[in-house]
């Protein structure tokens, strides 16, 4: 539901973005200058996006504060020198929260030892930490980039998502024993979801100025689960393997 919900505020706030450029380059409104702001917007709206779908935390909190920041500042709603006098300071405080709090992935995983990840010619890359066994998956990468390995015996599904960074999540030695569903956003970002082996992979694509690619043809063997795939790409990459 909170996926959804993203989706949709996503696409309103680019929508009304393009409403008002294209109104301020016909004369019907004046004195926004969009020029010098409209770009924070795609700061903005990911970590917007990402407080409602994931709730409050350090990347979307911080990366929040700092597009309304320059979006004040570009809009001169701010001394003239504040910029020059604050902006490294906060960029060190910025550098010092995520080292406190260790970068910007989250990844709630239930371990165990990994073995090699080379299978079928497709290389990822292996997990730092081991092979996630957990159902349900919940990878998020934000302002960074790592890769997963998930080996469960009964997938129900989740979320994979890359926000200004990278996740490689590999799932083909994962079980499937029902229909699942799997959401797979790539925000000025890019995800790559190697499918597991024993289902059926039916991939429902979206693209806003991204791509999304899949290896499937949403058709495969009879009497088996499917995996459900809703790919989004906006303004960043989401490719099923």
């Amino acid at each position: 539901m909170r996926a959804r919900i993203s989706k949709m505020v996503v696409g309103i706030m680019i929508i009304g973005l393009g409403a008002l450029l294209l109104a301020e380059n016909y004369g019907y409104i004046e004195n926004l200058k969009l020029e010098r702001w409209w770009w924070t917007a795609f700061i903005i709206i990911p970590c917007f996006t990402s407080i409602i779908k994931y709730g409050v935390k350090v990347h979307n909190t911080v990366g929040l504060l700092i597009g309304l920041w320059l979006l004040i500042e570009r809009i001169d709603l701010l001394p003239n020198d504040f910029a020059d006098l604050a902006f490294w300071p906060m960029v060190l405080i910025v550098i010092g929260i995520i080292v406190i709090f260790g970068g910007f992935g989250t990844n709630t995983y239930h371990y165990e030892k990994t073995i090699n990840i080379d299978r079928d010619n497709v290389t990822m890359n292996a997990p730092k930490g081991g092979v996630d066994i957990n159902d349900r998956i919940n990878y998020v990468a934000v302002f960074s980039s790592y890769a997963a390995k998930n080996s469960s015996q009964s997938l129900y599904g989740g979320e994979i998502t890359a926000v200004f960074g990278g996740i490689e999540v590999d799932l083909s030695d994962a079980n499937i024993t029902r229909d699942i569903k799997i959401e797979v956003t790539g925000v000025f970002g890019n995800a790559i979801v190697k499918m597991p082996t024993n289902a059926n992979i039916v991939v429902k694509r979206t693209a806003v100025l991204g791509k999304c690619s899949s290896n499937y043809s949403n058709s495969g063997p009879v009497n088996v689960p499917t995996i459900y795939v809703e790919a989004t790409g906006v303004f960043g990459g989401v490719e099923i393997i």
